[in-house]
């Protein structure tokens, strides 16, 4: 099976950036120890579109018991992480209980104390879980 994510975008992030350096994006996808990020978009602001389309391999034990990790970053020219504006989590079988290409809104916070604390916006996109035997899209 294949968990796919696509039509990535940012609303009404929490803004990290200034007048003279306005924050640049990257949106970072975690299950369990695989990872997949989007490039950089240079002075984005709090609300922004990403053209990946990202897939990673998962199990049905995957799908019962994992969740889908969402990172939302400032980074510079470099591409060097220069803060965490939020991070939220989605789990995988709910990914796989919606309809086929469904649309996602999770919500990111930031930790402090163990406390998730202030919204700081949200990574929308839309996922599908296919088997790799059947293409739904």
């Amino acid at each position: 099976m294949k968990l796919r994510i696509r039509d990535l975008k940012v609303e009404e992030l929490h803004d990290t950036g200034s007048v003279v350096d306005p924050q640049d994006l990257r949106l970072k996808f975690s299950i369990g120890s695989k990872h997949q990020v989007t490039k950089r978009i240079k002075d984005a602001g709090i609300h922004a579109s990403f053209p990946e389309i990202f897939e990673f391999d998962i199990s049905q034990n995957d799908i019962d018991s994992t969740e889908l990790r969402i990172e939302a970053s400032n980074v510079s020219d470099a591409d060097v992480v220069k803060g965490i504006i939020g991070s939220g989590s989605i789990l995988l079988r709910e990914i796989q209980s919606a309809n086929s290409n469904n649309t996602f809104r999770v919500p990111l916070y930031v930790n402090a104390n163990n406390v998730k604390e202030k919204n700081r916006g949200y990574v929308v996109f839309i996922g599908t879980v296919v088997n790799n035997e059947v293409n739904r899209l």
